[in-house]
């Protein structure tokens, strides 16, 4: 069914030669389809690598977390190997919060949040680009698209004799466009939501991370003054 139009995509040359015909506005979409590229590119790279760290991050910590065995130092102590081991959003606000951890809650929660949004932005890096491309891509497209159709009434309202290859011209040039916006600006909007839904998830375990660990700290808390009033 599709094996014609596979054929022809695959074609020498096909790209270029719509690039050629789609007229003066195509070069502007060329630029924002090559920007788009680039970044869903570099956030495919970083938030792979990130969630494979992060994956293995949590399931040592969730170790960690169960092994009854250590003791306070210990167990800080092995978190921050831990944090060196696979960096990641997670692993960054841990050890800012366990390096605060003999401070007020409310001091290590603002340090928290703090880290947490600076390894947030970070991780959207790019996602604004996306977005503007998504949203930037279909008004160059209709821009030409309306430029391709006030080229074919020129040749109309100019010709003593309507040629219908000549408006066949800016009829094509402007259905390219209109095409060409679309196609930048689809993949560009698919990637930007799911890149902030990997990035929400991402934030989920943030927060879940430093609650486990917050929670085996203050139950090391407790034992201490459990054993100090019962000696």
């Amino acid at each position: 069914m599709f094996g014609p139009f596979i054929d022809h995509l695959l074609e020498g040359g096909f790209v270029l030669k719509y690039v050629l015909k789609g007229g003066p506005f195509m070069y502007p979409l060329v630029f924002v389809s090559i920007l788009s590229i680039a970044c869903i590119i570099d956030r495919l790279w970083v938030l792979i690598d990130q969630n494979l760290k992060g994956k293995k991050f949590l399931n040592e910590l969730d170790n960690l977390i169960e092994d009854d065995s250590l003791d306070k130092k210990d167990f800080k102590g092995m978190i921050f190997a831990l944090c060196d081991k696979y960096p990641n959003p997670s692993a960054e606000i841990l050890r800012v919060a366990l390096q605060k951890s003999d401070k007020p809650y409310k001091i290590i929660e603002k340090h928290m949040e703090s880290i947490g949004a600076l390894e947030v932005s970070k991780l959207e890096k790019g996602l604004r680009a996306l977005a503007n491309v998504s949203n930037l891509a279909p008004l160059i497209g209709f821009l030409g698209t309306v430029w391709g159709i006030i080229q074919a009434f020129e040749v109309i309202g100019t010709a003593r004799t309507i040629d219908p290859q000549q408006i066949s011209v800016g009829i094509s040039q402007a259905l390219i466009m209109s095409a060409g916006g679309l196609a930048v600006a689809i993949p560009a909007s698919v990637f930007y939501n799911l890149f902030a839904g990997v990035i929400g998830r991402f934030v989920g375990d943030m927060l879940k991370s430093a609650h486990a660990v917050f929670d085996k700290i203050i139950y090391f808390k407790e034992l201490t003054e459990t054993t100090s009033s019962n000696s």
